[in-house]
């Protein structure tokens, strides 16, 4: 499942991925839970319990993302959590350096090398395809599955 994180002004732009998502026979979860109901400690938990429901992270990136608590915290949990992470900017917008390390999807076709590689993924994690050796050898290389996911889907980008 692809856990869509968003700034709450971004909804409609989160709705609308959400929407391509689903066209695509593909999982997500799209939180539009109104933070000003919540506790801190209540929207953390309701955060890292939908995150650990998810194997990837697409966050849209406006303008608005600007001054957002919420969506670098998801960010941040995604990657300590080894979640294949891509960036979506909506619009032309210069980006905190943080990001540079993710994929920039900037048009539907770049969403669907993102669900593209996703669905290979999932494939993988179903099959039995790795054998104690190829787990080793990336365990060694430091390299783990979402570093492999951010390479790869970076490289079809042409990132």
């Amino acid at each position: 499942m692809i856990f869509i994180s968003h700034r709450k002004t971004d909804e409609y732009k989160a709705k609308n991925l959400a929407a391509l998502l689903q066209s695509k026979c593909v999982d997500y979860y799209l939180d539009v839970l109104d933070p000003s109901t919540k506790t801190a400690f209540d929207i953390t938990k309701h955060i890292m319990n939908n995150l650990s429901k998810c194997s990837h992270v697409i966050v849209v990136f406006s303008r608005n993302t600007e001054g957002s608590m919420w969506v670098p915290f998801e960010l941040g949990a995604a990657y300590k959590s080894d979640k294949g992470i891509g960036t979506y900017l909506t619009e032309l917008v210069s980006t905190p350096e943080y990001l540079d390390i993710f994929p920039k999807m900037k048009t539907s076709a770049d969403i669907d090398k993102f669900v593209d590689e996703y669905k290979k993924d999932q494939m993988l994690t179903k099959s039995s395809r790795y054998d104690d050796s190829s787990i080793i050898l990336n365990e060694a290389s430091g390299s783990g599955r979402a570093e492999r996911f951010i390479t790869r889907l970076k490289s079809r980008l042409g990132q």
